[in-house]
């Protein structure tokens, strides 16, 4: 079983911007997120006989959630200012309402058309290049430290100022100077 069918299963549990099953949330979350609606578009709550529960007033015979709505996020985020911001009179109430029922009218007509899966997919191909790009990365600097490393202890470190005895130089040198000592002396004597 592949991610899209999987998604359908999951999407016939669907059962509303309200709904507080899993699935609903994870749906309604990709929905607002992704901005997409359904996995393959809003036709899906159609071809799949979901009937989306709506508690909001008059939205209740829409054939998509609102979270499939455009801009769900950025409608109602100025609705608090726009409460604290009027006088309370019948008018400024009728606006707010006015604008509000505006939105809901144009998302009933026009959701967002591209559904979950195209859009999962997606960000999912993105996510895997950029891992394995950042394992290549990875790869390539241990392979480099690794020849490092080894060039270090075939060699022997340059201006080693901590390790003078290191891969037994400094007992060549001593011996070394041992023999021209002892050769000196073996002279002088």
């Amino acid at each position: 079983m592949n991610l899209h069918d999987k998604m359908v299963d999951a999407i016939e549990e669907y059962e509303g911007e309200y709904a507080t099953n899993t699935e609903s949330i994870v749906y309604n979350v990709m929905f607002i997120l992704f901005e997409a609606c359904g996995v393959d578009g809003p036709e899906d709550f159609v071809k799949y006989k979901i009937k989306p529960i709506s508690i909001v007033p008059g939205c209740d015979n829409y054939t998509h959630p609102l979270t499939c709505c455009d801009g769900l996020i950025d409608q109602f985020a100025d609705l608090p200012d726009q409460i604290k911001d009027s006088d309370l009179s019948k008018d400024s109430w009728e606006k707010i309402k006015n604008e509000q029922l505006q939105y809901f009218d144009e998302c009933e007509k026009k959701p967002n058309e591209e559904g979950s899966y195209p859009v999962l997919k997606k960000y999912l191909t993105i996510l895997f290049v950029v891992v394995l790009l950042f394992l290549l990365v990875l790869v390539l600097f241990l392979t480099l430290l690794v020849c490092a490393a080894c060039n270090v202890i075939k060699k022997g470190p340059k201006k080693d100022k901590w390790a003078k005895k290191y891969n037994g130089e400094e007992q060549v040198k001593v011996t070394e100077k041992s023999r021209i000592t002892k050769k000196t002396k073996s002279r002088a004597g």
